[in-house]
């Protein structure tokens, strides 16, 4: 199940590291909690009505605000994120649909 968590996590990223809980982990402060916010904003605004995109386009603008917070993080953060992730998982597919 501990894997399971890691790719929850990952794929969810930047999002999971505000988690007050691996925020907490992190030892992120304030401004830097701020940093990753505004990068998540800038990278990822909430779409317009009527506004579709679709998985690969999704997937880029979350890798665009990933790599955002990232630079924010200092390397120990860094290396703890890591560890809290596990190995990196990049063969994400979309889901199937209902028809």
């Amino acid at each position: 199940m501990n894997r399971l968590k890691q790719l929850g996590l990952q794929f969810d990223a930047p999002m999971t590291m505000l988690d007050p809980r691996n925020a907490g982990e992190l030892h992120l402060t304030q401004p830097q909690r701020q940093s990753i916010h505004q990068a998540i904003q800038t990278h990822m605004p909430p779409p317009q009505p009527n506004q579709h995109f679709t998985f690969a386009q999704m997937q880029s603008r979350k890798l665009a605000a990933f790599n955002a917070a990232w630079a924010i993080l200092t390397q120990e953060q860094k290396d703890s994120w890591d560890h809290k992730v596990g190995p990196k998982f990049t063969n994400w597919v979309e889901p199937p649909r209902p028809q």
